[in-house]
């Protein structure tokens, strides 16, 4: 690598990585998360330069010529530094206000009165139930459960296990509904962890969300789990030891991955992760998909800097409004404007019908450029401080805790690594069903607090 990259890389670490050192509580606000999953970027860039590991997309786009690749390299870091200052900008442009008039942040968790416990254990069940009948439904679809786990390990998505009446993609939602239970008892339970029934629940939900066959929402559920676990009894704060834990855990978790992938080695279709397993080149297999997988891609970023302007126009919001045509068969409009996923496979996957996501920046690029990329961070920026600022005027109440740490999670990480698409079809699609589980458990609270109000009232009138 050359010493101007190099360069770029250490400011753009530097940038990233210096909130969090300053002020740890950070970790648990949406600039930490969003500055953790944005550390594959210079991984990614480091490993593909070196050469030591990279997947095949690149020879699709002939991107063999290692001087046009550095410097194409180079303008994506410079695109992604300044994209994370005006990012930075936009998030303490909101929070600022709010800071200078001196409210503090709340960090004492509001335990839920019995009537508020009882009413969510009753969400929990009705939603638990309907979670399972999903799931069975979808299992025997797949010829029933040890053949859906038999699919699961050899393939590597649900869309090529075949789709039929019970395998839609709304029966597979509905089979969230039991992760989702398990965050609600996390949240309104007492001391969950120390009930054998609540181990029970979890261990189902990650089997769930196991037989999907895809690494992300597993993960996901789990650090939500955490999330919620810490901030129960610590609020926002972070010991100095225990973010050093949390770091660490970050960067060691992709190194036990590898099985998962070993374990699906008969259906995978990349050469290059399948040659590593088989030579057991575990550690650079095991940067590869902390780098290269599920969060920001060099690779990927290559192939569209590379290709638009100069090959392929850019979309001007194309794939920001294409969910909203969705409905609209293509034989009617032929040039409607395609989804991230689609339009990347297209171009790039040489007549394949499948796709991979472009990421945060590459998304922003391929519809505006440069231009795209700035705006597009400082205004991401500026609706990660709006969540930040409902942290400090909102008490740690059970709901508010439970929709902060999904949409934490989600939201971010989907918009991060995939599209704009993913994060609100996944992201925010998560929320909902909580937001209404929610609003039943304190609607109902609020009717038994009138009630008892006006009982009180009839009494002291006698």
């Amino acid at each position: 690598m050359s010493d101007s990259l190099v360069f770029l890389l250490l400011i753009y670490v530097a940038v990233l990585v210096t909130p969090l050192f300053l002020t740890p509580s950070v970790l648990l606000k949406p600039y930490g998360l969003l500055a953790g999953l944005m550390l594959t970027l210079p991984l990614s860039i480091i490993l593909l330069a070196s050469n030591e590991f990279s997947t095949p997309l690149l020879s699709f786009n002939h991107l063999d010529n290692p001087h046009k690749v550095e410097s194409l390299l180079q303008l994506i870091l410079v695109d992604a530094l300044y994209g994370i200052l005006l990012l930075l900008i936009g998030y303490f442009a909101v929070i600022f206000p709010v800071l200078k008039h001196g409210v503090s942040q709340s960090n004492d968790f509001v335990e839920p009165n019995d009537i508020t416990v009882q009413r969510a254990y009753r969400v929990l069940a009705w939603i638990s139930i309907a979670g399972i009948a999903a799931f069975i439904a979808f299992s025997i679809n797949m010829g029933g459960i040890f053949a859906l786990y038999n699919k699961m390990i050899v393939r590597s998505r649900l869309s090529e296990y075949g789709a039929g009446i019970f395998a839609t993609y709304y029966v597979i939602a509905a089979t969230q509904l039991m992760p989702i239970g398990t965050i609600i008892w996390a949240a309104y339970g007492r001391k969950p962890f120390q009930h054998g029934l609540f181990w029970v629940h979890l261990l189902a939900s990650c089997l769930i969300l196991f037989s999907q066959a895809a690494r992300s929402p597993l993960f996901q559920f789990l650090i939500i789990i955490a999330i919620v676990t810490h901030m129960k009894s610590h609020g926002f704060n972070i010991p100095f030891r225990r973010m050093l834990s949390l770091i660490c855990g970050l960067v060691v978790f992709p190194f036990l991955a590898f099985g998962m992938l070993s374990l699906r080695l008969g259906g995978m279709q990349n050469e290059a992760v399948a040659e590593a397993v088989l030579r057991e080149d575990y550690i650079n297999l095991a940067l590869d998909l902390y780098a290269g997988r599920d969060f920001i891609d060099a690779e990927t970023l290559l192939l569209i800097y590379d290709t638009f302007p100069s090959e392929e126009p850019y979309q001007f919001g194309g794939t920001f409004v294409a969910p909203l045509f969705a409905p609209i068969p293509r034989i009617l409009w032929p040039n409607k404007p395609s989804m991230p996923g689609a339009l990347m496979g297209k171009l790039f996957l040489a007549g394949d019908s499948g796709g991979f996501p472009p990421s945060l920046i590459g998304e922003l690029y391929l519809n505006y450029g440069t231009l795209g990329v700035a705006c597009g961070m400082f205004l991401i920026g500026a609706f990660l401080g709006v969540i930040h600022r409902a942290t400090m005027k909102n008490r740690l109440t059970p709901a508010f805790l439970v929709i902060y740490a999904v949409l934490l999670m989600k939201f971010l990480y989907y918009i991060v690594s995939a599209s704009f698409y993913n994060s609100i079809t996944k992201g925010l699609g998560y929320v909902m069903p909580l937001i209404l589980c929610v609003w039943y458990i304190n609607r109902a609270r609020d009717k038994s607090s009138n009630h008892r109000k006006v009982v009180t009232s009839h009494t002291n009138d006698r």
